[in-house]
């Protein structure tokens, strides 16, 4: 269910839907509606998968859910996944298994051929200018722009990075790659070329990256099955911050956290400590001897 400006939308048995707020009876606005449905941020255009055609490909359609109900084939695809930007003017998708392209949604370009990848680790910056994936035939990170041209970003990894995160003010992407601990490294691939290593030697889970730019992740499990909890920044503050008390087995371990500004954390520690940690300084601005009660966020 989503609402624009004048209408409340809604799908239902692969059919959608459009209801004037005003009044009136509900309108259909496309059919055969399979798979991934969005809409842009004003939900005056619906983005859909539908079922496979004769020749074999998933059509990507755009619906104007205003108006006069345009319908238009953006894109044909091999799957019906697909990667639209925040702003909902770009969409990647694969053409045909193991290939990236992006297409205008707006339809004011053809599709531009990005290189070999997995959507899956694909990922759009937040101003939706840059996208970044890893090219699966050359083994290394690649940074699309929003008109279609690509850049390499640093040097080849020996496998698929387990994470990718654009820094808050997209002047590099963090890039973490578990590979035995001895292997293991967390860098920062800059749009500029530069490479600078934050961390290696370890396996590293990205909790967080805060708009000051602080980087928080856990590492090194100890005997107890808890992580120990590390803040790095660019200004050279690299630190353990305590070990956290919580701890499952799928590597995401809770925390109590807030990225806000001022930029601080908050956690439990192993102590059962409450602790908060200013991002700029690395500083304790409270510690207390109580545990949070369960459920607490």
């Amino acid at each position: 269910i989503a609402l624009s400006k004048s209408r409340l939308l809604y799908s239902t048995a692969n059919l959608l839907y459009s209801v004037p707020l005003a009044g009136g009876d509900p309108e259909s606005r496309a059919i055969d509606v399979l798979d991934n449905l969005e809409y842009s941020p004003d939900r005056t255009l619906a983005i859909f998968a539908r079922a496979r055609n004769p020749a074999g490909k998933i059509p990507i359609i755009t619906v104007d859910t205003e108006g006069k109900m345009l319908e238009r084939t953006l894109a044909e695809a091999e799957t019906t996944s697909y990667l639209l930007s925040p702003d909902a003017r770009r969409l990647v998708y694969s053409p045909k298994y193991g290939d990236l392209a992006m297409v205008d949604v707006q339809g004011s370009s053809q599709a531009k051929l990005l290189g070999r990848g997995n959507l899956e680790y694909a990922l759009w910056s937040n101003s939706s200018k840059r996208l970044a994936f890893y090219d699966t035939d050359n083994h290394h990170v690649i940074l699309a722009n929003a008109d279609g041209s690509t850049a390499q970003l640093g040097d080849a990894f020996t496998q698929q990075p387990d994470t990718l995160a654009f820094l808050p003010d997209e002047s590099g992407i963090l890039a973490i790659n578990n590979d035995g601990y001895v292997k293991s490294r967390m860098r920062v691939l800059g749009v500029d070329g530069k490479v600078t290593e934050i961390a290696k030697g370890k396996d590293y889970w990205l909790k967080g990256i805060a708009d000051n730019g602080s980087i928080l992740t856990n590492q090194t499990i100890d005997s107890r099955g808890s992580p120990e909890f590390w803040l790095r920044t660019s200004q050279g503050i690299n630190m353990m911050l305590g070990v956290l008390e919580r701890c499952t087995t799928d590597s995401k371990y809770p925390f109590v956290g807030s990225l806000a500004d001022p930029p601080r954390v908050a956690f439990v520690d192993v102590h059962g400590s409450f602790v908060v940690v200013d991002l700029d300084s690395g500083a304790r601005v409270a510690d207390k001897q109580t545990v949070v009660p369960a459920g607490a966020t």
